[in-house]
């Protein structure tokens, strides 16, 4: 269609300013390809300069929906490029797996919502702790608060819902919290 058309002209234009690593100049046109079209070759660019500019996390994620999005014939070089780029990403950040017993429950990593249960792929943070918690209809979990360190990748599994409590309340609405250190 039109966006496709569009997006692969962005990228044209992207290409020779990431032969000269203009990162901050090829991001701008990128972004805007990825928006329009997320295919693997716009993906795979796109996290690359993400990765350039320090931006691991969303870079890591660009990489996933490269992945997904890879032709079946692509070739070993190609994969093999895709896969270093997403090592490196994933070397600088923390992998996280989120577990919520209760389906449809909103889950939230330091106050932002991050998906409904079950969550469909891995959540990527900076290296630091961070609070998960899940809440359904007024019902929360109770939060865990997890110390992760960057290159880890950790499954955080939330207990059921159970009585919410204040949205301001630090501690998760009188739940316990639990914090536990993971890769340092």
């Amino acid at each position: 269609g039109r966006r496709g058309g569009a997006a692969e002209e962005l990228h044209l234009q992207a290409k020779p300013l990431l032969d000269a690593q203009r990162w901050s100049e090829a991001l701008v046109l990128l972004e805007e390809a990825y928006g329009l079209k997320q295919s693997y070759d716009i993906a795979t660019n796109y996290g690359a300069v993400l990765l350039a500019l320090e931006r691991p996390r969303e870079a890591a994620q660009a990489f996933v929906t490269a992945r997904k999005s890879a032709p079946s014939d692509l070739d070993d070089k190609r994969r093999a490029r895709l896969a270093s780029y997403d090592e490196q990403a994933r070397a600088k950040i923390a992998v996280v797996r989120v577990e919520v017993p209760d389906r449809g429950a909103t889950v939230r990593v330091d106050g932002v919502a991050v998906g409904t249960s079950p969550l469909a792929g891995e959540v990527f943070l900076d290296a630091g702790e961070h609070r998960f918690v899940a809440e359904k209809e007024g019902a929360r979990s109770a939060a865990v608060v997890r110390a992760l360190g960057a290159g880890t990748s950790e499954v955080v599994a939330l207990g059921g819902l159970g009585a919410g409590g204040d949205e301001d309340d630090e501690d998760g609405g009188g739940a316990e919290t639990w914090v536990l250190a993971v890769g340092y």
